[in-house]
Formats: C-alpha cells, sequence, structure tokens
C-alpha cells in the first residue's frame, strides 16, 4: 500500500498552542465498504462547525465489507471507535487488540504506527477523531487500548442521525450532535475505572445546574471543594474533560433545553431562568454550543415536537 503525506496548518497541539502537523497515513478498502462522516472544520466537504467547540475532528460511522486496512503514523488526533457489528482489530505498532461488538478502541495520538483493520466478513463501526487537547487529555497515552462500551448500539444510531441530518441540511444537527455527545460521555463514564475525584465534582457542578440563574464563580467553585483555582482546573479537566468554565456553560445550556422541552416558548425567559441578562449573548452561545439559534430550536419543538426526540431513531446503514 503506498503511503501518503498528510499536513494540518494550523493543527492544536496537547497544550492548546498552534502547531504544523504532518502524517503519513494509507489505505487499503473494498469499494463495498460505506462510510458517512462530518468535519469540524470550514475546509470540510460535510461540516458541522459546533464540532470544533467540542474539538472534535471528524465524527462519523463505517460499514465495512471484505477488505479494510488503514494505518497512520504520526496521527495528531486521538481516534474513539465503537463497534457494534463484526469483528476487527486495533493495529498498535506490533500490537494487536481484536475489537467486538459492544467495546470500545482508544488509538491515542502520537508517533506510533495505528490503525484499524477488518479480521472477519463485516465490520459496523461509530467513530469520532478527536483533537489532541486538553479536553480529550484522558486518552493520550503510548498504548492503544479497549474497553466495554455501554449503549454502543445508541452511541452508533446517534452518530447516523447526525450525519444524516447534516448531509440533508435539516436544522436538528445541532439537537443530534447533542445527543452523540451526552451518548459518548455516558459511556466514559461506565466503560471508565472508578476513581475517587470524578463523583465529587460532578456534585460540585451539578449544582449549577439546579440553580443555573445564580452567578457561579469557579473561584467560588473552587472554595467549596476545598482547592486552588488550578487545583480545579487541573482536575477538571483531568477527570470531567472540560475547565470549570466551560463545565459551567454546560450546565446552563443543557438547562435552557431542557426548559425548551418542557415547554417554556419566550427565548427572554429562558435566558434569564439560566442567568443570561442580555438575550443576544444567551442566544450567541446557544448557537454556538448546540449549533443552531434558540428562536429556531423553539419553532422546531412548536411545529413538529415529535421529530426531536431525546433518544435516537434507528436509521439504515448505507
Amino acid at each position: 500500500m503506498p503511503w501518503e503525506c498528510r499536513n494540518l496548518a494550523g493543527y492544536l497541539s496537547e497544550s492548546g498552542m498552534s502547531m504544523s502537523a504532518s502524517y503519513q497515513e494509507s489505505f487499503d478498502i473494498d469499494p463495498a465498504c460505506r462510510q458517512q462522516c462530518i468535519g469540524g472544520r470550514v475546509y470540510h466537504l460535510r461540516q458541522h462547525l459546533p464540532l470544533t467547540d467540542h474539538d472534535i475532528f471528524f465524527a462519523g460511522y463505517s460499514d465495512i465489507r471484505r477488505r479494510f486496512l488503514v494505518e497512520r503514523v504520526d496521527a495528531p488526533f486521538h481516534i474513539a471507535v465503537v463497534c457494534v457489528a463484526g469483528s476487527g482489530e486495533l493495529i498498535d505498532g506490533e500490537r494487536r487488540l481484536p475489537l467486538a461488538p459492544g467495546m470500545l478502541g482508544i488509538l491515542p495520538a502520537g508517533p506510533a504506527r495505528r490503525g484499524l483493520h477488518l479480521t472477519g466478513e463485516e465490520w459496523q463501526l461509530g467513530w469520532l477523531l478527536l483533537d489532541a487537547t486538553p479536553r480529550w487529555s484522558r486518552f493520550a497515552g503510548p498504548r492503544a487500548s479497549v474497553a466495554a462500551a455501554p449503549g454502543a448500539d445508541s452511541f452508533f444510531h446517534a452518530l447516523a442521525l447526525f450525519c444524516h441530518e447534516v448531509g440533508h441540511r435539516v436544522s436538528g444537527a445541532g439537537m443530534a450532535l447533542v445527543t452523540v455527545l451526552d451518548l459518548f460521555q455516558r459511556m466514559l463514564a461506565q466503560s471508565a475505572p472508578p476513581d475517587a475525584h470524578s463523583p465529587r465534582l460532578w456534585a460540585l457542578f451539578d449544582q449549577v445546574g439546579q440553580d443555573p440563574a445564580r452567578e457561579w464563580r469557579v473561584e467560588a467553585l473552587a472554595q467549596a471543594h476545598g482547592v486552588s483555582v488550578e487545583q480545579l482546573l487541573r482536575l477538571c479537566v483531568r477527570y470531567l474533560g472540560a475547565t470549570p468554565q466551560q463545565l459551567v456553560i454546560a450546565q446552563r445550556m443543557e438547562r435552557a433545553r431542557r426548559l425548551m422541552v418542557a415547554g417554556c416558548e419566550r427565548v427572554g425567559d429562558v435566558a434569564a431562568a439560566v442567568g443570561y441578562q442580555e438575550i443576544a449573548s444567551f442566544s450567541r452561545r446557544f448557537q454556538q454550543h448546540f449549533g443552531v439559534n434558540p428562536s429556531e430550536m423553539l419553532r422546531q419543538l412548536h411545529a413538529t415536537p415529535r421529530a426531536m426526540p431525546l433518544e435516537p431513531r434507528v436509521l439504515p446503514v448505507r
């Protein structure tokens, strides 16, 4: 197989600093394989820019048949791949890790030769290419890994729905992305070994969701947790995958979405209920977070409330 060199100018390093990333990749894929994917950059053919707000480079799903081998060296992104059918393996240098249905595989960014290889007749995967930024630092490391993936089927179908909505320019793509992210975070929480920090941190930020209109300052949250601001930042990034400020915003935006679904029909009322005095400021943040402005979401809910389920609907793989 020929190897090709890829260049991604302006990519983000683990520290968040801009750099020029160059890596090699090779493909040996049968024409019978099918794939749908959405990029988070303006130069991607099929794009949904809010992916970038979540440090996601690409999202998609694959229906693999007959022959499939993809390898990369020096990849500047992590790959999270979930199997729902068939059989294949992760390539990690000389190591081979089987990836069967109901399993999550992680290929970390880095210099090693890593990839995916079909070992059976077919392989059905949902996957995310994740920027190597602090949000996804839990995946950084020298070795690939596999773990159980609770909710793998729901995650796969949510990805399929997201790709379908973006591909057909449906305004509900933002809500589909929310479902993908919720299911992915839930999967990670259930598959990761327990630690002493995560439950206390989630309890801390759950308070924001219960009283989003309150002025939540990072200094006060750190004091309530009994640590310095700098230590709270490190703990949140390591165990929750986001900064304290990002977690406060996420809690407020999720509460805003739930208020709309519950029947609140005035954007101003929703904004005030989650701590925003200016509707314009709230609308910009909501648009950035969900990929759709709050007025449009309210129109969707009012016109076709059944078209925006909280659980993903099943779509056939094409």
